[in-house]
């Protein structure tokens, strides 16, 4: 086994010269100039504005939003068209006496349901056919 004493001493590194003379006034010459840096200034005067309208905003968005308890279920469920109910009802494989099981109705809504299903109303349009259908019979 080899001692360290008989390991060969070589210098690997070299300085180059006068390095060791120049560095202080190197080290002076950044302390005393320090660079601007311009695009730090725009960044930061952007963030500076940019960041109090983001939160103004979003303040603004979450106390303008109408949550879900303010709106009834009625007005929800006025929101939404016919049709799209329909095609709703259509697309579900429920029956309608699945339907009727799951709601309950009170004695006014059906009532209500009951005028409304068994009530016609007559326009212009079918009275003239009426009347026709009348006058051709007779």
């Amino acid at each position: 086994m080899k001692k360290l004493e008989d390991i060969p001493k070589k210098q690997i590194f070299a300085v180059p010269e006068g390095y060791f003379e120049k560095l202080p006034s190197k080290i002076q010459d950044k302390i005393i100039s320090p660079r601007v840096n311009h695009v730090s200034f725009f960044w930061r005067w952007r963030l500076q504005y940019a960041v109090p309208l983001l939160a103004i905003a979003t303040l603004i968005i979450f106390l303008l939003k109408p949550s879900p308890a303010t709106i009834s279920p009625e007005e929800m469920l006025a929101s939404v068209s016919t049709e799209e109910l329909i095609s709703y009802l259509d697309e579900t494989e429920l029956s309608s006496d699945e339907i009727f099981a799951i709601i309950e109705f009170s004695d006014t809504d059906a009532e209500e349901i009951e005028n409304e299903a068994f009530q016609f109303q007559i326009n212009d349009l079918m009275l003239e056919d009426l009347n026709e259908l009348n006058q051709d019979t007779l």
